[in-house]
């Protein structure tokens, strides 16, 4: 009888004898890892799958090839399928595109990948599986943005109008934000919950905005963002990029500051945030006001807040009608602009000249020296007259 101790160490000495042979020799083992983009794919986009092949074994994996999909999602797609070697411990990443059919129904598809490896005579194989997310055929636009340009400053009813070119959608929520805090929300104005919009039907939303006074003039972003739940229940997003123009305008108030001897005053205010550049102050041909010599008042630059005053020679016929003064100036984009300001004219009517400086027109008719000497004549013939009246009747 054979001994036991021989008999064990035997046994042992022939199991590390596998164990270093294996070691030796080695195997290649693949695994999978798979992502998809975009997360939720709308029919007649495309959409691309991820592989990262890992070799974690102790050999090289030869003849890596994907001989075949099974899947019955409503995709187009032509894939590579000899995938090369893979070194022990290394990764490959390989890309496949695909396009969803434009009748596709919405929902979650799986897409089995049979990937297969080998070492020499020896293959294995693997069965990665992606899922994609096919949303439903609802396309949201933003068609338009109203106003599109605003003063520094300003208070004003954004209208955003939402426009569905696809199947109706419900429970949407709206969602803007100014990149660097240009445009201000008014509350939470800038966060709507959309009942729904019909197929191929638009629906408008108002947002209560402030200008940031503090803001550069120029094109500022705002990102947009719309959150729905399609058909299929998923939730999907859609994000535009927009921008807002603020411009460099200001504003301005006239009115007149004085008129004599027909010399006009006009006192120019800049009431708006900015600075008016190369400032000229006008006044164009109109009916009742007629300017002598030039029309036209360069006053320069003028600040926000500052005044400054012009004077014109003016004939006036009629004080009914304002006074139009036409101000152009250069805004800090360097536009040009041109505003109108209509002047109330409040003259006494001993002013009103008629059709020169040369010939008033008198409120009141005027008196002089030879009209006081010509009624004294004629009350001295008429006291004269009388006495002479007096003594013939006497006489009688």
């Amino acid at each position: 009888m054979k001994n036991p101790t021989i008999l064990f160490l035997m046994s042992f000495l022939m199991m590390q004898f596998c164990a270093n042979a294996i070691s030796i020799t080695g195997e290649p083992l693949l695994q999978a890892t798979i992502n998809v983009y975009p997360g939720a794919i709308q029919p007649g986009n495309d959409g691309y799958i991820q592989i990262v092949l890992k070799n974690v074994g102790t050999a090289t994996a030869e003849r890596i090839s994907l001989w075949k999909i099974n899947t019955d999602a409503p995709i187009k797609y032509e894939w590579i399928k000899e995938l090369g070697s893979l070194d022990a411990g290394s990764t490959n990443t390989a890309i496949f595109k695909f396009s969803v059919l434009d009748n596709a129904s919405p929902g979650l598809y799986y897409i089995t990948f049979i990937i297969d490896y080998c070492k020499e005579n020896t293959c294995k194989t693997i069965y990665p599986t992606a899922i994609i997310n096919i949303a439903s055929q609802a396309i949201l636009e933003i068609k338009s943005i109203k106003p599109n340009t605003l003063k520094l400053g300003e208070r004003v009813n954004l209208s955003f109008i939402i426009s569905n070119k696809g199947d109706e959608i419900k429970n949407i929520i709206f969602n803007w934000v100014s990149i660097d805090g240009a445009l201000l929300p008014i509350g939470s104005t800038n966060r709507i919950v959309i009942p729904s919009i019909k197929p191929n039907s638009s629906y408008e939303i108002f947002s209560e905005i402030v200008t940031n006074p503090l803001a550069s003039p120029g094109v500022h972003q705002i990102n947009i963002s719309l959150w729905y739940s399609d058909k299929s229940g998923i939730n999907q997003s859609i994000n535009f990029v927009t921008g807002i123009e603020i411009s460099g305008e200001t504003d301005f108030e006239v009115s007149m500051q004085e008129y004599s001897e027909n010399t006009i005053t006009l006192a120019v205010v800049n009431v708006g945030p900015t600075t008016a550049y190369s400032t000229i102050i006008k006044i164009p041909q109109q009916k009742f006001f007629r300017v002598l010599g030039s029309s036209s008042n360069v006053i320069g630059n003028l600040n926000a807040g500052d005044y400054t005053l012009a004077s014109f020679q003016l004939v006036l016929t009629n004080t009914t009608d304002n006074l139009i003064v036409e101000i152009s100036y250069t805004d800090l984009l360097g536009i040009r602009r041109v505003l109108e300001k209509s002047v109330p004219i409040n003259i006494e009517r001993r002013f009103i000249n008629a059709t020169s400086p040369r010939q008033r027109i008198p409120a009141y008719p005027q008196t002089n020296s030879t009209t006081y000497i010509i009624i004294g004549i004629i009350g001295i013939v008429c006291i004269i007259a009388i006495i002479k009246l007096r003594k013939v009747i006497r006489k009688r």
